[in-house]
């Protein structure tokens, strides 16, 4: 699931740009990103329906608004699909400012998790061990 998270959250943040940047495009092309960006949009929001139903903490947290803004901020593009527009483009790159905010407050946990257990193999064999196991320790505590 975490994959699929990853590959929606770069398609969320870039698509759209890399799209445009490519050149103009055929117009029958913009219905396969509009509804690329619809199911994007559905995938963040029943990952935050079950963090909300299923993490203890996490409503009204820090990550609940995070996640909540970022998802509000996908609306815009997701609608396209249904020929409703609701801001002009120039807010887009505000939204999307969020969003790329977002996924580096959701990854860099990630980050850090696997640069200490690269850490681990510098260390003598009986202390790689001990400093994985307070790695987990800490992990667990979050």
């Amino acid at each position: 699931m975490t994959g699929v998270i990853v590959v929606s959250t770069v398609f969320a943040l870039y698509a759209s740009d890399i799209y445009e940047a490519t050149g103009p495009p055929p117009i029958e092309s913009d219905r396969t990103l509009y509804a690329f960006s619809f199911a994007v949009f559905l995938i963040f929001a029943l990952e935050f329906i079950v963090l909300c139903v299923c993490k203890d903490g996490f409503l009204l947290s820090f990550f609940f608004f995070l996640d909540f803004l970022a998802l509000i901020s996908l609306i815009p593009d997701a609608l396209l699909l249904f020929d409703i527009v609701v801001i002009s483009s120039s807010s887009l790159s505000l939204a999307r400012a969020g969003r790329a905010a977002r996924a580096g407050t959701r990854y860099s946990p990630i980050a850090t998790r696997m640069l200490s257990k690269q850490s681990c193999s510098n260390c003598p064999s009986g202390q790689a061990d001990r400093h994985c196991e307070e790695i987990d320790r800490r992990e667990e505590g979050r």
